[in-house]
């Protein structure tokens, strides 16, 4: 079997909707729905859902659902950096120092 290329793609493809996604984890259904409009997994439902694969076969492991959700990670990343800036790490310019107010002594303070 393909693994899902997201968290909405295992809830439709590999469990066939949210209904049987629901019966199938016990996961309430408003809580699946909220999953796949965000597209996301909590990690504490993990076990259930690499449970439910093994019961129907589609062999979803802890790896596959972990894979997921840090390419999700990367992708909201990408969203989040400023466009055409390249790598989300990037050196920041060095501050500009601000000049001391007038009889200020660093040693004691005020003048």
């Amino acid at each position: 079997m393909t693994k899902p290329a997201s968290f909405r793609d295992l809830i439709d493809t590999t469990f066939g909707g949210r209904d049987r996604f629901s019966s199938e984890t016990r996961i309430d259904i408003k809580h699946a729905d909220v999953m796949k409009h965000r597209d996301s997994i909590a990690p504490e439902h993990w076990p259930a859902i690499v449970r439910a694969s093994e019961r129907l076969g589609s062999g979803i492991t802890l790896d596959d659902l972990a894979d997921l959700r840090v390419k999700r990670k990367e992708v909201m990343l990408r969203r989040r950096s400023p466009v055409g800036s390249g790598d989300v790490e990037r050196e920041l310019p060095a501050p500009t120092p601000c000049p001391e107010p007038e009889g200020f002594s660093r040693s004691r303070g005020v003048a």
